[in-house]
């Protein structure tokens, strides 16, 4: 692949992504939906969790899922690596 492409796609990536951390960001309540974030592919996560209230619901197995198709570090106990994920998606304010 190109190097100016691939560059192109990964701040399309980080420029849709900050959005939705923005949009996650004012959430208030774990029953309002969450906006997903693209992957490391510039797709959107399969499965990504609807709402707060599914993130902290997650299995140590999905958190992971999530997280690799971040392009984040697994290290950490479940409740470190679903708080990196909270973090990661914006889900700040609950």
């Amino acid at each position: 692949m190109n190097l100016l492409l691939q560059i192109q796609r990964d701040i399309s990536r980080c420029d849709r992504n900050n959005f939705a951390r923005l949009m996650n960001s004012t959430i208030t309540h774990s029953a309002t939906p969450i906006e997903p974030l693209y992957n490391v592919q510039n797709q959107l996560i399969h499965n990504f969790p609807p709402t707060a209230a599914h993130v902290r619901a997650l299995t140590g197995a999905e958190i992971d899922v999530l997280l690799n198709a971040l392009g984040l570090p697994l290290n950490g106990l479940v409740e470190v690596r679903r708080a990196r994920l909270s973090r990661h998606v914006g889900l700040i304010a609950i």
